[in-house]
């Protein structure tokens, strides 16, 4: 099973779940504590899930997410990129306008943090990994965005 947590369809084949209604959401429920079977999930997409948290939402549903994990599974995680966009603002690419109408967030994260994040749920360091230019085919990268990913060991 492919899981897709997002409010529109990004990913085909996967179920996507989100919190609110809405034409592209195939179930409703809470990001933060998914109650599919332990060790049931293949993959897990969470597109600027963690970012929309607080931080003990956020390592909440990191753990859940890991547990929903089967061995070998993989979780992506896609959040923006505070170390970027600040460098952004301050240099003048992005206007304060920009910045409270796009990244205005109660969390945020750079690489460190979210390899923190991973850890801290129970992946191995040495099973995340960084995506420069996106997902292939399956997600285009954008400038301001950072993603990891993990598999559960």
């Amino acid at each position: 099973m492919i899981i897709e947590i997002s409010p529109k369809k990004i990913i085909p084949e996967a179920i996507t779940i989100w919190h609110e209604a809405g034409d592209q959401a195939d179930i409703l429920m809470d990001p933060k504590s998914l109650t599919f079977k332990p060790g049931s999930v293949d993959e897990i997409y969470a597109f600027h899930v963690l970012d929309k948290l607080f931080a003990d939402e956020a390592a909440i549903a990191m753990k859940n997410w890991f547990s929903l994990l089967k061995p070998g599974g993989k979780l992506f995680c896609i959040v923006n990129d505070f170390e970027y966009i600040t460098r952004a603002f301050v240099g003048g690419d992005i206007n304060v306008g920009e910045f409270n109408n796009s990244f205005s967030n109660p969390s945020y994260y750079d690489r460190d943090s979210l390899i923190n994040m991973f850890s801290s749920s129970g992946f191995n360091d040495a099973d995340v990994s960084i995506w420069f230019d996106g997902l292939g085919a399956v997600y285009q990268r954008q400038h301001y965005e950072l993603i990891l990913s993990g598999i559960k060991k």
